[in-house]
């Protein structure tokens, strides 16, 4: 079992088809089919079953599928630590990131981090929660920046970012209780004007919600059951299309503050109130474990907190205590 095969069975697994592995490798399809075969016999088990022109994994598959991606994880982190070890300028940051926070908070803090440190290199995966919580886990980024944790003991948190989400409208027109003024508590005191909505007018509404998987369309969802309504819901699959949806009317959408602040300022979106919004939530900095993570990591989680920009999570070890992989 090599390090190609199972860069080959990884493709396979995530694109559905030989076809669309030889695609994403840049190979043969026949190289795919060789390479999937050999590590067939050499492990004595069928990965695949043929299903009618497509192919269907098999629990085998499920289970080397969680394994493979672990591996080819470790073997990337310990080149990349060893080479670190000899060369400190080679460090790097393996970033993941959720939508809302990769897209406006992130590349924010990297520009500022970056200034003094030209030479170190970054990835940044963007991603809803379940896909770079699923990087982290597997050991191919380093940090996660993501809401709450929820994997257990597993997974820490190093420091939080407070944050906000808001529901959001561009036909104020739709909730014709009032309006009322009200103050923006994220480094914004731009007073605007919110729509006050009642619980029918919600409820008649179509909310607009982010895919399966993601941790803004989890709080969607609880919200609708605390409220107690069960509205129309049409399903968007990034950040950017559901601000721009709700932008041209097609329906209301819970989203970060910071996320549609332009917008709320320019009054294409409105914010609407009703108990419990806004929505207070922390994004937190994770890592696979409080006391061992990679010292690049720890000093630029250390600059974040020295910036005011996070928090360190209580009970956290400071950045510069813990043990470091590298």
């Amino acid at each position: 079992m090599t390090p190609g095969q199972l860069k080959t069975f990884i493709a396979v697994i995530e694109s559905g088809s030989i076809k669309g592995a030889a695609a994403s490798l840049f190979v043969s399809q026949a190289a795919v089919s060789s390479s999937l075969s050999t590590l067939q016999e050499d492990l004595g088990v069928t990965l695949f079953d043929r299903e009618g022109r497509g192919l269907r994994r098999t629990p085998s598959a499920e289970v080397l599928y969680s394994y493979a991606k672990r591996i080819l994880g470790l073997l990337e982190e310990a080149e990349l630590a060893t080479i670190a070890e000899s060369d400190p300028a080679t460090q790097i940051l393996r970033i993941g990131a959720v939508t809302t926070a990769g897209e406006v908070l992130v590349p924010r803090w990297l520009r500022s981090y970056l200034v003094e440190r030209p030479q170190m290199k970054v990835t940044l995966e963007v991603g809803n929660k379940e896909r770079v919580m699923d990087l982290l886990i597997t050991h191919r980024v380093d940090l996660v920046v993501a809401g709450r944790p929820t994997r257990g003991e597993e997974l820490a948190s190093l420091a939080t970012r407070r944050h906000e989400l808001v529901l959001v409208t561009a036909a104020p027109e739709l909730f014709p209780s009032h309006l009322e003024g009200t103050h923006n508590e994220i480094g914004d005191s731009t007073t605007r004007r919110n729509v006050v909505a009642t619980r029918d007018e919600l409820q008649g509404a179509t909310w607009l919600l982010r895919e399966v998987g993601s941790g803004t369309r989890e709080t969607a969802l609880e919200l609708l059951a605390e409220m107690a309504i069960s509205p129309r819901t049409l399903t968007i699959g990034s950040n950017g299309a559901i601000i721009d949806a709700a932008e041209v009317g097609l329906g209301i959408a819970l989203v970060s503050r910071e996320a549609v602040s332009r917008q709320l300022k320019e009054g294409s979106l409105h914010a609407i109130s009703r108990d419990p919004l806004p929505l207070v939530r922390n994004f937190h900095l994770i890592v696979r474990s409080a006391t061992s993570y990679p010292s690049a990591i720890g000093n630029f989680v250390g600059f974040l907190v020295s910036t005011n920009e996070v928090s360190l999570t209580p009970k956290f070890i400071p950045p510069g205590e813990a043990v470091r992989e590298n």
